[in-house]
């Protein structure tokens, strides 16, 4: 358990230090690959043998209910939060002025090998291994802060709005007994939220899907 902690804590932060450290700073699709390596550590380390616990698909109809529900819910939240100019200012993470077709997919892309590591990694690896110890409620506890603990670069917004986002992907995660629906949830929330900041940005263009005149 201990050991469970400090080895995603450990992989958490050497992700961070890629992702915010000086030479990759400006790179944003390349250190978000690079990242999610250091995320999938602890899993190569410790995890392997349990890894079909978390990673098949115990109850497909129920992660795809909760999956389309929240990812629909999370498209709703970015459509109408996407205009704010504290949004505009952090998102897209990428600052094109100009998004060709190429580009976007490789954004789309960059995010979904993150995500996919980043939620093997929290709702994956690390929930069911405390899960193994753990009650729910202390399990998604944990998880909750170490994964708030992960946004602090980000600022307090983040840092705080995390902890309850946090605490329903563990819910839905033991509810569906496997880490896909939190992993789509959160590579819908991070893709729409990328396509509607690009399109309420005014000095931002998407050149197809007729997204922005």
């Amino acid at each position: 358990m201990i050991f469970s902690i400090f080895i995603s804590s450990l992989a958490v932060a050497i992700s961070l230090i890629i992702q915010f450290a000086s030479p990759f700073t400006q790179h944003v699709l390349l250190r978000r690959v690079l990242a999610a390596p250091a995320l999938l550590l602890p899993i190569f380390i410790e995890g392997k043998e349990h890894i079909s616990t978390w990673i098949n698909l115990a109850k497909p109809q129920e992660t795809l209910f909760t999956a389309f529900i929240f990812s629909v819910i999370a498209l709703l939240v970015n459509y109408f939060h996407s205009s704010s100019k504290s949004h505009q200012a952090i998102y897209p993470q990428l600052r094109l002025t100009d998004w060709q077709p190429g580009m976007y997919m490789m954004n789309i892309a960059s995010w979904v090998i993150y995500l996919l590591a980043y939620e093997a990694l929290f709702r994956g690896y690390f929930f069911f291994e405390c899960l193994t110890i753990l009650p729910l409620c202390l399990t998604v506890v944990v998880n909750a802060i170490v994964y708030s603990a992960a946004h602090l670069p980000k600022g307090q917004k983040e840092t705080l709005l995390s902890i309850p986002f946090g605490v329903l992907l563990c819910l839905l995660t033991f509810y569906t007994e496997s880490f896909w629906a939190a992993a789509i949830i959160h590579i819908s929330l991070a893709l729409t939220n990328d396509c509607f900041a690009i399109r309420a940005n005014p000095s931002m263009k998407i050149h197809f899907l007729s997204l922005k005149n």
